[in-house]
């Protein structure tokens, strides 16, 4: 499905969410407000498959209601094309290094086994760093599933800004995220690398799960499964949601002294559980609500509305 397509089918009538109960389904997103302004943080899922539209109406009304959008990373300066090449660069190995120098033997079969039956030796994983190697497998693994970043919320919410003249930008660099990975321990990467490989047949269901969670705004469920996806323990978690978590307050707080409403799109992750952006807000003193599936109205007062029905 091409970018144009998936805009088009973005905020069509929902389907009732399979299993859903009787009652008001949330969103994953949260409202923020000040005096002038509001921030809306909303979940993303950074890649998504055809079956997964139309999205939430609640992320069209949200988008509307801003004048600007910020991003996990500057979406502009993803479309240069000198990028791809700096990101290569910078995910593999220095000559004379080679993955197979810092993976454990038993991680590195494993990692054999998995290329011949992809069939993708043309990649060439064996030179990539483990983070990139993590990030590529992960990628090939999701578009095998027809899980696509050009479906993801990203793509779609910068092609309708572009669209609609609205102002965008982000919180990091791509460069910082990869720099993410080099903060593990060897025994660390090893075991990202390794525990990917042996999850690669429950993909499929792990995806349907986070999507479904995602959808209906079940943060609890979401949290729990980002919780086994990360296997590694706290110091992915720390890594990869926590730190980066605490680097974004600021922004936002920046944002709601503004006089602007600012629509931020980040990983769902990032909403959800201990420590996420929605909590550490919280402890700051800002009241933050939920926004209803259907629009920007809260979800405690679409509750009682329909309650009342």
């Amino acid at each position: 499905m091409s970018g144009q397509l998936a805009n088009a089918q973005l905020f069509k009538k929902k389907p009732k969410p399979a299993g859903a109960e009787e009652r008001t389904q949330a969103s994953c997103i949260w409202k923020v407000s000040a005096a002038d302004s509001t921030v809306y943080l909303a979940g993303s899922v950074h890649l998504l498959r055809t079956q997964d539209y139309p999205i939430p109406p609640a992320y069209q009304a949200a988008y509307d209601d801003s004048a600007r959008v910020v991003f996990e990373i500057d979406m502009n300066k993803m479309e240069n094309p000198e990028l791809a090449g700096k990101i290569r660069k910078m995910g593999m190995f220095e000559a004379g290094d080679s993955l197979d120098k810092n993976l454990t033997k038993k991680t590195w079969r494993l990692l054999q086994r998995y290329i011949a039956s992809r069939g993708i030796q043309a990649l060439k994983l064996e030179t990539m760093k483990p983070g990139f190697a993590f990030l590529t497998i992960s990628s090939v693994e999701s578009m095998r599933l027809g899980a696509k970043a050009e479906l993801g919320l990203e793509k779609t919410f910068f092609d309708l800004s572009k669209k609609d003249v609205k102002l965008s930008s982000g919180l990091e660099t791509i460069e910082f995220q990869l720099t993410l990975f080099d903060k593990l321990t060897a025994k660390e990467k090893d075991s990202l690398i390794r525990d990917t490989l042996q999850s690669v047949s429950k993909m499929s269901d792990s995806i349907d799960k986070m999507i479904g969670a995602w959808k209906v705004g079940d943060g609890k469920l979401l949290n729990e499964l980002m919780s086994e996806e990360m296997k590694e323990g706290e110091k992915v978690r720390e890594l990869m949601l926590t730190n980066r978590n605490k680097n974004w307050i600021p922004e936002i707080e920046k944002a709601l002294e503004g006089p602007q409403n600012i629509f931020f799109l980040v990983g769902a992750g990032h909403l959800v559980g201990k420590d996420s952006v929605v909590e550490l807000l919280q402890k700051r003193g800002h009241t933050l609500e939920q926004l209803s599936y259907d629009s920007i109205e809260p979800l405690a007062k679409a509750t009682e509305k329909a309650e009342a029905e």
